[in-house]
């Protein structure tokens, strides 16, 4: 499918909707970008609205709605009557338009942003720390030992902090340290600062807290010294142990944390994906899963024979071998897996799950009435098992996930691909090597060469939860491009 991404205003809230749409494509998909629209492609989207105006509708197209600016009414209802689908930056933007009576199929994808994080809230202490101990600089360790304080930047202003600071820093906590500043540059501190924490415990003062509050300041506080002659005031929050004193300053992070909250989900990749479900909802190539692809290639290609490698407990195999028999009378089925239960080492290995024994799979596939043909072992040493039947029409690659499996498999396969043979790749992941290491077939499908092989990646893309984030996969679909078949 060529996407043509038609921009005739080259703003920067514009430039920042276009981008995200010309890196990190799937591969059934081509998009390009340029003034005026191209008539040949499957596709023009109009990157804003106004781009359409004045342009004669030879094709597709779609609107990519923002607002509409006092007295351009009749003009976004005259594109909009060209358009096949509208996308919505905001769902003030769907209101708008259904307000002006445009009925038209309409999707709301909001903007994604990235790299933008709030800066760590600024605590400041101000005074020396006393041989005493009597400014409790201590509690600022503790606290760092029993609490994740990395949202919060610590100024001490004053004397005697230094192996404070040292073992603060050593805590990973950051720590801004200065023993001698004038009253300008001081005045300055109480200005920027979040809150003026007070650490002492034995105070007739401490005068930082009157200067904190005359510069509006907030201050956390033991409830002792200057702070009961100006109790009442807002601002003002006590603490009389560690636990306390964490509390108040989580409520400073709490307000911070609520409003990335509120935005966790304007992300690129959310951008990118929703533009890319849509195309495939427009051209109707619509799933709910990745696997419910097996039965949908099944029904689009009749198959006489299937190889599958890795088998498992037979549920692809089931479903492919039940949709197949609704068009051929005898389906043959190769499965490959070790069938048997998988040391701890090769599951980590492979990215695997345990599969079934092979007495569970046949008796699992037998009541479908396919020839089931199940090879046990490795697939290093069974894919090289003598078969004499020809090509096979699909073959589904569920095996090994390491990238040396799936290179053997690959190789081992080639005696059992023809000219018309679909194969499906499982587990194509999108995400960095240092998150999933030489697993997936993505190193493989991507340096395929394009002269022998044309490739499809197949949407949705599914997101598994692990300890790191989210494991981003989809299914491959290769097929050959019909000229002499080159083993990559």
């Amino acid at each position: 499918m060529r996407v043509r991404i038609v921009e005739p205003y080259h703003s920067y809230a514009m430039k920042q909707q276009v981008a995200p749409l010309l890196s990190n494509k799937p591969a059934w998909l081509s998009v390009d970008v340029d003034d005026v629209p191209d008539w040949s492609a499957d596709l023009n989207y109009f990157v804003p609205w106004l781009g359409m105006v004045g342009v004669e509708i030879k094709g597709r197209c779609m609107m990519y709605y923002t607002h509409t600016n006092p007295g351009h009414e009749e003009m976004v209802k005259r594109a909009a009557s060209q358009c096949d689908h509208v996308v919505c930056m905001s769902s003030t933007g769907a209101v708008e338009l259904e307000a002006l009576g445009v009925t038209l199929p309409t999707t709301i994808i909001h903007a994604g942003i990235q790299g933008f994080m709030p800066r760590k809230r600024n605590i400041l202490i101000v005074g020396s720390e006393q041989p005493n101990g009597r400014k409790r600089s201590w509690i600022l360790l503790e606290l760092a030992w029993k609490y994740n304080i990395s949202p919060y930047h610590f100024i001490i202003v004053g004397t005697g902090w230094d192996e404070v600071v040292r073992m603060l820093r050593n805590l990973g906590v950051a720590v801004t340290y200065e023993n001698n500043v004038s009253h300008d540059r001081l005045q300055t501190f109480y200005q920027t600062a979040d809150a003026l924490l007070v650490t002492g415990f034995r105070e007739g003062g401490p005068l930082p807290l009157l200067e904190a509050l005359a510069c509006g300041t907030p201050v956390i506080t033991p409830n002792y010294g200057l702070v009961k002659d100006v109790r009442g005031v807002s601002g003002l929050d006590y603490y009389d142990d560690v636990d306390t004193l964490y509390c108040h300053l989580n409520e400073l992070w709490r307000p911070v944390q609520e409003r990335q909250d509120a935005v966790v989900s304007f992300t690129i990749t959310g951008y990118q994906e929703a533009h890319w479900n849509l195309f495939q909802e427009l051209f109707h190539i619509t799933v709910r899963s990745r696997y419910d692809w097996l039965p949908r290639i099944v029904a689009e290609i009749h198959p006489k024979s299937i190889l599958e490698v890795g088998t498992g407990h037979g549920d692809s195999a089931e479903q492919m071998l039940r949709e197949a028999a609704k068009h051929q009378p005898d389906v043959l089925y190769c499965g490959y897996d070790f069938f048997r239960p998988l040391t701890e080492g090769e599951m980590v290995r492979e990215r695997s799950k345990q599969p079934a024994t092979l007495s569970d799979v046949y008796k699992r596939l037998e009541p479908i009435g396919a020839r089931v043909i199940l090879y046990e072992g490795d697939t290093a040493t069974t894919l090289h098992v003598p078969y004499s039947g020809g090509p096979f029409d699909l073959i589904f690659i569920d095996g090994g996930h390491s990238f040396d499996t799936i290179r053997s498999d690959w190789g081992n396969l080639q005696r059992y691909i023809g000219a018309d043979t679909v194969i499906v790749f499982d587990d194509y992941y999108t995400n960095t090597t240092e998150e999933i290491g030489d697993t997936g077939c993505q190193q493989l499908i991507n340096n395929l060469d394009h002269k022998f092989w044309k490739v499809e990646q197949l949407l949705p893309m599914e997101h598994w939860p692990q300890s790191w984030g989210n494991l981003n996969i989809s299914m491959v679909k290769v097929t050959t491009t019909h000229q002499t078949i080159k083993v990559d």
